[in-house]
């Protein structure tokens, strides 16, 4: 889907602008493993929890157990779009 592409592409360089002018990033193991056995953690950048940011910003959506219509236009803030 272009739309999700164009979305993910935005969120990728939003995320790593904001780690290049970082002080400091952590990430928080929650203990738990996705399907394809990789760490789940919370990341923090500033103190800013990046899941957040990215919500807020309409670059992610919260997770509802499983994938849904994220281009519709339903989670998108005016500025992203």
């Amino acid at each position: 889907m272009p739309e999700e592409r164009a979305l993910a592409e935005a969120a990728s360089a939003y995320v790593s602008e904001w780690i290049a002018s970082a002080r400091r990033v952590e990430a928080h193991p929650t203990g738990r493993r996705d399907r394809y056995g990789r760490v789940v953690a919370r990341i923090d950048v500033d103190g800013v929890d990046l899941a957040e940011r990215l919500i807020a910003r309409g670059l992610a959506q919260p997770w509802r157990g499983r994938k849904a219509d994220f281009c519709s236009g339903a989670y998108l803030l005016p500025a992203a779009r």
